[in-house]
């Protein structure tokens, strides 16, 4: 670290002395600003070439930042807006339709993906190293395909995030529904089920979004007498909603993966045995 606390800066460290340092000429205020650590409260002169490259990865990384929810919106849409462009030049077929018309769609496509981006499915898994097969404890169940190591992150419950209220509700009408919905460390409902009260990769009721990848829900508890489970679950740091399954130990090729449902599951349907 350098003199203040500051992160050192190798280019811009003095040979003699353990500050950063910038020359006067540059007009740049001195090395806070470039480093990231405040905001800059003067005009970078027109040789300042630090500051610049400075402001653009702080930039970048405000990007990348978790938490930043419309970023993969506007990612979207950008992505759609240049394919309008490059579908105009190609065809011309577009031209027709006016610039104002285009901007509306546009515009009416961000809305649609600000209203539903905080409430979408969530839902992935490491299908390279699971598969979904008939399970000797019942129906379906989530094997190793080849060895995991301990601490591997397997995926990320699938579901849409509920209400208390709204969860409750879908159980009063589709009791089905309840085997499946879990909830995070912070409370959070996650509900993978569609209408029936089936896993899906659409769960439903919500606004209309891909599909995503819903193989965790199907991962079973183990059975008595059995090693106990073998996956572990955490809260995603990155969101809110989210819930990570980890290996809590090394998984052999053909084991399946077993879990502990919780306290609060209802397990008087199970075998007696």
């Amino acid at each position: 670290m350098a003199s203040g606390g500051l992160p050192r800066m190798g280019s811009l460290r003095h040979p003699s002395s353990s500050r950063s340092y910038l020359s006067a000429r540059a007009g740049c205020c001195l090395s806070a600003c470039c480093q990231g650590m405040y905001p800059c409260s003067r005009e970078p002169g027109p040789g300042c070439h630090h500051h610049r490259r400075h402001q653009q990865q702080r930039q970048q990384q405000q990007r990348r930042r978790p938490g930043r929810s419309l970023a993969p919106v506007k990612a979207v849409v950008e992505e759609v807006q240049r394919g309008l462009v490059l579908a105009e030049s190609q065809s011309g077929w577009l031209a027709g339709l006016g610039k104002p018309v285009l901007q509306s769609t546009l515009a009416s496509l961000l809305a649609y993906l600000a209203a539903a981006w905080p409430d979408r499915p969530r839902g992935w898994s490491r299908k390279d190293l699971l598969e979904v097969r008939e399970s000797p404890i019942q129906g379906l169940g989530v094997f190793a395909k080849r060895p995991i190591a301990a601490a591997t992150v397997l995926g990320a419950y699938p579901g849409r995030p509920r209400s208390p209220t709204e969860m409750a509700a879908k159980i009063a009408a589709t009791p089905a529904a309840a085997a499946y919905c879990f909830q995070n460390g912070r409370g959070q409902l996650l509900d993978p089920t569609d209408r029936s009260g089936e896993p899906s990769a659409r769960p439903a009721p919500g606004l209309a979004w891909l599909p995503v990848d819903a193989t965790l829900c199907r991962v079973n508890e183990p059975p008595a007498g059995s090693a106990g489970p073998n996956v572990e679950i955490q809260d995603d740091p990155r969101d809110p909603h989210g819930i990570l399954f980890v290996a809590s130990r090394v998984v052999a090729p053909g084991e399946e993966l077993w879990i502990d449902y919780g306290p609060a599951f209802d397990r008087s349907k199970y075998e007696q045995g």
